[in-house]
């Protein structure tokens, strides 16, 4: 597809896959920047995750455990984004999630996530732009007509 800008004659060339790419990186840049202020001093927590697809193929089965998890230790969920992705190197399907929640300290994060055996990894964010910089970077994934990527439907405080 081509647009031409009226005012300056610039043509533009795009497709689907730039115009799904835009739209992803736009749910990324508006859950940063409701969250990122807060996060920075220290109000929020904003967890990392990566999801294997093996144990949990639909995403909101998975939202909806951790959701459960958080609240029975008095934890709000605020709002998340993910991602579908394939590994770089053993090439397993698995889901990034960025999640917001109320401030958690060390200790419950310790024992809210420290199990032997899960199919998931959490961790704290570690920077204000790294994760957000390496997903926006990552190539659409999908399969079918499922989804590759979403947020919550709402981002709140």
């Amino acid at each position: 597809m081509s647009f031409v800008n009226e005012d300056t004659g610039e043509v533009f060339e795009t497709n689907d896959l730039i115009i799904k790419k835009g739209k992803r990186k736009r749910n990324f840049n508006s859950f940063h920047s409701c969250y990122i202020k807060a996060y920075q001093k220290k109000e929020i927590s904003i967890l990392t995750m990566v999801v294997e697809r093996s144990a949990y193929y639909n995403i909101s089965k998975f939202i909806n455990t951790i959701t459960r998890k958080l609240t029975r230790k008095g934890i709000k969920k605020l709002g998340y984004v993910w991602t579908k992705d394939i590994g770089d190197e053993r090439f397993e399907k698995h889901f990034h999630v960025l999640l917001a929640t109320s401030r958690i300290e060390n200790a419950d994060f310790k024992e809210l996530f420290t199990k032997k055996k899960e199919s998931y990894s959490v961790q704290f964010m570690q920077t204000k732009r790294g994760m957000f910089n390496y997903l926006n970077k990552k190539e659409l994934y999908t399969e079918g007509k499922s989804r590759a990527y979403g947020k919550s439907k709402t981002f709140n405080f």
